[in-house]
């Protein structure tokens, strides 16, 4: 499946993953983890219209993910110091 990830990520971009990738490895394998040395805050799965996880939701498949993403495949990477709604 294509996946898009973006925000403060090393290597933003859309790749084509398996359906049994994880978030995790998705945003620290995939996309190079968070720049600049950031810590995780959240990430929103399925663009700006999705929903907010925590990072304790980093295990889970983006194949478990289809119901929060409604078809779209973007995920958001949200780093400490940023303010977001549900996060």
């Amino acid at each position: 499946m294509l996946q898009t990830t973006v925000g403060a990520v090393n290597r933003p971009g859309i790749v084509e993953v398996e359906r049994d990738v994880t978030l995790r490895e998705l945003l620290f394998d995939v996309a190079g983890g968070l720049r600049d040395g950031r810590t995780l805050k959240g990430v929103v799965v399925a663009g700006r219209s999705g929903v907010t996880l925590r990072p304790h939701s980093l295990d889970a498949s983006l194949e478990s993910q289809d119901a929060l993403s409604a078809g779209t495949r973007g995920v958001i990477l949200i780093p400490d110091g940023e303010a977001v709604a549900g996060c």
